[in-house]
């Protein structure tokens, strides 16, 4: 009787030890699986939010070129706001101002940007930034991305 308890307990733990290290290589190579998945996809979202943004820029064509060189020009000079939430008001300002001093002219069509004088610039390169701003913090949100800039 004591000989079979022993083989029993021996085959107890053997069998607990088979169990316990098919457990933890089960979860290892789970982990390792999901975790290269998990990166895959995080690539992919990445190079979907920057085809993303880069066509959105490429459609605003040379107003966003326009904007960054305003922007390298002036960034010192200028009090560049961090809200998106006030965009419509920068709107405003740019569209109040730019019909003072250019009434019943389109910017583009009858005006180009180098024509406009520096407070309505100034004004336009607000209400982009804010813009860009805006359409990069949706982009941020929608792709579930920590962060999203344009440097």
């Amino acid at each position: 009787m004591n000989r079979s308890r022993g083989l029993s307990f021996k085959l107890g733990i053997l069998f607990g030890t088979f169990l316990v290290v098919t457990l933890i290589l089960t979860g290892v190579t789970t982990y390792l699986c999901q975790m290269s998945i998990y990166k895959k996809q995080c690539q992919r979202n990445i190079t979907n939010v920057a085809s993303y943004l880069a066509s959105l820029i490429e459609a605003d064509g040379s107003d966003f070129l326009e904007y960054k060189k305003y922007y390298e020009e002036n960034y010192a000079d200028v009090d560049i706001p961090i809200d998106a939430d006030q965009y419509l008001d920068y709107e405003a300002e740019f569209m109040r101002l730019f019909s003072e001093k250019y009434p019943g002219k389109t910017l583009g069509g009858d005006i180009s940007y180098d024509e406009l004088d520096p407070e309505v610039k100034k004004a336009w390169f607000l209400y982009s930034h804010m813009y860009w701003l805006l359409t990069f913090e949706r982009a941020r949100a929608d792709f579930n991305l920590p962060y999203t800039y344009f440097l």
